[in-house]
């Protein structure tokens, strides 16, 4: 199934013509007066951010983060300058701009998008399951990027499935490396490969790293970035 999309700017030919086999795209004159068409539209596509009005801007969606911790914080970091609306759950409320929601639930009613970064375990396991993604709703999308464990996988399949959500984005599975291959005849769903930090800069920082530990140990016999047992 195509997706809408709002375009706002031009590309090259070629890549315009690539962005059109894949997506329905849309101008903005298009959804001034079409609610209909304004409410499917599911993302934003430009060359530059400098062409996005703040009045479009204002009609981004309201994101959940489940677990503002180290990486849920440089999420929410990267999507303030959109001025999306941000919102929060977590053990315990922060002392951060971002509006603190107790419960799990109605966080998940609230948003449009929901965005799992919490730590794995005991204490997460499954906690977003079938009544979580029926809170979400109809219109609303997960993306999963903490453990594969922290989210129910076959109360999601039947979830996706179904249409109780729109949709995912999945960077983790329950047993990994192996994949529920139903996951593959569904096409409301996006589905990543556990990358985590395999990236060219990221590895080559974490050399460097290793490296400059051992370069700091030999001189004196402490490490840079000890682990503490």
């Amino acid at each position: 199934m195509m997706q809408d999309l709002l375009l706002i700017g031009t590309f090259p030919a070629l890549a315009q013509n690539l962005i059109g086999t894949e997506f329905r795209c849309h101008p903005l004159a298009a959804i001034e007066h079409d609610d209909a068409l304004r409410t499917s539209i599911r993302a934003v596509i430009t060359r530059s951010n400098y062409a996005v009005l703040a009045s479009v801007i204002e009609r981004l969606p309201n994101l959940g983060i489940v677990g503002l911790g180290r990486i849920g914080k440089e999420i929410a970091r990267r999507l303030e300058p959109f001025g999306v609306a941000l919102s929060y759950y977590g053990r315990t409320g922060q002392k951060l701009d971002y509006r603190f929601q107790p419960d799990l639930h109605e966080l998940a009613r609230a948003s449009d998008i929901l965005i799992v970064t919490s730590p794995g375990g005991r204490e997460t396991e499954h906690m977003i399951d079938a009544s979580v993604l029926e809170a979400l709703g109809a219109e609303g999308y997960l993306l999963n990027i903490a453990r594969g464990s922290v989210v129910h996988q076959e109360q999601l399949i039947e979830a996706l499935a179904h249409g109780v959500i729109a949709g995912a984005a999945l960077d983790v599975f329950d047993g990994e490396p192996d994949i529920d291959p139903r996951f593959f005849t569904l096409d409301n769903v996006v589905l990543s490969p556990h990358s985590g930090s395999a990236t060219n800069e990221t590895r080559l920082a974490m050399a460097r790293m290793t490296l400059d530990n051992l370069h700091h140990f030999f001189k004196d016999g402490t490490a840079l970035t000890p682990v503490v047992a």
